[in-house]
């Protein structure tokens, strides 16, 4: 399949470059016309696609901050225009019998009972000021504060990209529910979409306009009351690995290549992404509290975890020390646990692993569609459950989320995890 390509690249001269458009209300804030370009110096769309990332990211940027300083800006003109007006309110010279006429002082005791200056109308918000903003503004607005990784931007711009392409105009605050509710059965009846697909398309679009409407963008959520819930199909739902499955694979992947005999040994007795494994670094695998633990963390990653969740320090069996795990990443020295993947043009490596690790365990007779390289975390989740290991360290080992605040305090010990990881049976 062919990946999706780098949005605002331009072919120029024969070289590439990047061209994003500056909304009109913020050009002169920037100062660069209408639109931010930089070249990449390269005739290659794959290396272009690379080399734009940085750039893309470092343009919303500017957008993003040019946005908030119009904004800071219209407050403060709007903060001077009341200002002028209250000095002009001749507040100060009504006596008494004046004040009390106009209601604005407690007959009886004299006391103002509300400023002059209460009378004028206080400054309207963004919203009501009813000014236009674009679905490119909140998308940049939200990318300047919450700083998610490109690959992520480019998603959230090709589904706000869609939802323009189908309203026919781009006025975030002309949005209504309706036009959401049209939208998502205009959705719905695309084959190439699946049910998941779609609701997770319209929960990103939730995501960037309730960001908008609590920033007081627009006036209202437009999707705060539409609702969709997937139908699962239980046929296409994952499985478990079988004992017999398990001891398949560990065997057969002792006579495989590092990639596959490593992802295996280590998947199958932690649970762990098979992104969280490929996308390490050699200095991931460390000792603490006199225990060999995988530390999925972000020292040495230059890709994006999951969830917070997902940050944790991962015991190793004893069963994939004795395979010889540890004379592998010793043998590699500093750099990148599997340096023979390549990464793709985001920097991760799994999407490349994937497409090696699952055509792989089809060929030694894992042939069951809803068993991959993830069903070893169903399985490690059902093994510890068999063996009675409490929920919330089973959920801190496999980087599970759960909804309980508590949960959120404290750390796991390391004896305590690895006491549970070596209630994984041998195969």
């Amino acid at each position: 399949m062919r990946s999706a390509r780098m949005p605002y690249l331009q072919l120029r001269a024969g070289f590439w470059r990047v061209r994003m458009p500056i909304p009109k209300h913020l050009q002169a804030i920037i100062g660069r016309g209408s639109r931010l370009t930089r070249a990449l110096h390269t005739a290659d769309r794959e290396e272009a696609d690379r080399l734009s990332l940085p750039v893309v990211a470092e343009f919303m940027d500017i957008i993003a901050a040019a946005e908030a300083k119009a904004n800071w800006s219209t407050l403060m003109a709007e903060a001077a225009e009341r200002a002028a007006k209250i000095a002009k309110f001749p507040w100060f010279r009504l006596n008494a019998p004046e004040a009390i006429l106009r209601g604005l002082m407690n007959p009886e005791t004299g006391e103002w009972l509300s400023h002059p200056s209460d009378l004028l109308s206080a400054p309207a918000s963004a919203a009501e000021r009813s000014e236009k903003i674009t679905m490119s503004d909140l998308l940049a607005l939200w990318i300047g504060e919450r700083k998610p990784p490109p690959r992520s931007q480019v998603a959230y711009r090709g589904k706000v990209n869609r939802l323009v392409d189908f309203l026919g105009h781009d006025d975030a605050g002309k949005i209504s529910d309706r036009d959401m509710i049209h939208y998502k059965e205009h959705l719905l009846k695309d084959p190439a979409l699946s049910q998941k697909t779609v609701a997770g398309h319209l929960d990103d679009l939730r995501t960037i306009f309730r960001f908008a409407a609590k920033n007081k963008k627009i006036p209202a959520d437009p999707l705060a009351d539409v609702t969709f819930k997937p139908k699962r199909d239980p046929h296409k739902k994952r499985l478990p690995f079988s004992a017999d499955d398990r001891r398949l694979i560990l065997n057969e992947a002792r006579g495989a290549d590092p990639l596959i005999r490593w992802t295996a040994w280590v998947g199958a007795f932690s649970g762990m992404r098979l992104g969280e494994i490929v996308d390490a670094h050699t200095g991931d695998v460390m000792q603490l509290e006199g225990h060999w633990v995988f530390r999925i963390g972000v020292e040495h990653r230059k890709t994006s975890i999951k969830t917070e969740t997902s940050l944790r320090d991962v015991p190793i069996h004893s069963a994939v020390i004795r395979e010889g795990f540890l004379d592998y990443v010793g043998a590699l020295g500093s750099g990148p646990l599997f340096p023979m993947i390549t990464p793709d043009r985001h920097g991760k490596r799994s999407d490349n692993a994937s497409a090696i690790v699952n055509p792989w365990m089809r060929s030694i007779g894992i042939t069951d569609p809803r068993k991959t390289f993830h069903s070893h975390r169903h399985t490690v989740k059902t093994l510890l459950r068999g063996q009675r290991v409490p929920e919330d360290v089973n959920d801190h080992i496999t980087g599970h989320a759960n909804e309980k605040v508590g949960r959120s305090y404290g750390a796991y010990p390391i004896p305590v995890l690895a006491e549970a990881i070596e209630l994984l049976p041998v195969a």
